[in-house]
């Protein structure tokens, strides 16, 4: 039996949430990149002592972080060490272009503004929390909050019917009541997504493809791939891995700047 909202209810923030974490698991399993963030942090942050201890407390809060880091500046990233400090700002900048985090756009939804910023962000975490901040848990230093909805979800059940024993057989009469039941059941259920609908939430659509739609974008941000290879290793036309990559990069807030003119990335592979 198919159904008309096939996953759960989200709000427009967690859906959009947990969509880009997926894509920044992308980076998490990506041994290179694991690399190369940690020797960035040893270069150019090291034993630098963190700013302020009492960070630890707001950073590990999903629900006061974005709120903090909204007050800041939106085209600066929170620096680890001095607001000087130009050769980090510059280790920070190659890095972030190199690995495509640049693309990354800020959007209504996320309190975080750039790639720089997660960069910047699991910088701090890893001087609060240098044994648990591994650079495969890039991902995870992203905090986020939701916001609550209050709804009546109850379901109520009463099948008010009787049974006449001698004019129905039981197996009849259990298959009708549990029609009854499963109908009551489809309306309610039915009533609750709809006030949930008019509360804001979002009931996203099965995506069977959405796992290798980001790894399209992954590739193609890490200059790994093009359209024209997608299209080759896929077996996929052009025009719907074209427009998989668009709709996947624009729900991610992710730019796609010299993904389609030539079927080239913008920067040659590495």
């Amino acid at each position: 039996m198919s159904h008309r909202r096939p996953e759960p209810a989200r709000s427009p923030e967690t859906a959009f949430a947990l969509l880009r974490m997926a894509y920044l698991q992308r980076y998490d399993n990506d041994p290179a990149f694991c690399a190369e963030l940690e020797e960035l942090y040893v270069r150019t942050v090291g034993d630098t002592p963190p700013l302020d201890p009492e960070w630890a407390d707001h950073l590990r809060d999903p629900a006061r972080a974005p709120i903090l880091l909204k007050v800041l500046p939106p085209t600066r990233p929170l620096l680890v060490g001095s607001p000087e400090d130009d050769a980090y700002l510059g280790a920070l900048d190659r890095f972030v272009e190199k690995w495509g985090l640049d693309r990354i756009e800020g959007s209504r939804e996320d309190a975080f503004t750039s790639g720089s910023t997660y960069v910047n962000e699991w910088c701090m975490i890893r001087q609060l929390y240098p044994d648990s901040t591994p650079a495969s848990e890039f991902s995870t230093s992203t905090g986020w909050g939701g916001t609550a909805r209050v709804l009546d979800t109850a379901v109520t059940l009463v099948i008010a019917e009787a049974w006449d024993p001698e004019r129905e057989r039981q197996r009849d009469a259990q298959r009708r009541l549990e029609g009854l039941a499963v109908k009551a059941i489809r309306e309610q259920l039915e009533g609750i997504a709809e006030r949930a609908e008019r509360a804001g939430l979002v009931f996203a659509d099965t995506e069977p493809a959405r796992q290798r739609h980001l790894d399209w974008v992954f590739r193609l941000a890490t200059s790994r791939t093009t359209i024209l290879d997608l299209v080759r290793i896929d077996q996929e036309s052009e025009e719907a891995v074209t427009i998989a990559v668009r709709r996947m990069a624009k729900r991610l807030h992710v730019g796609t700047d010299g993904w389609f003119a030539t079927g080239r990335t913008s920067r040659p592979p590495r």
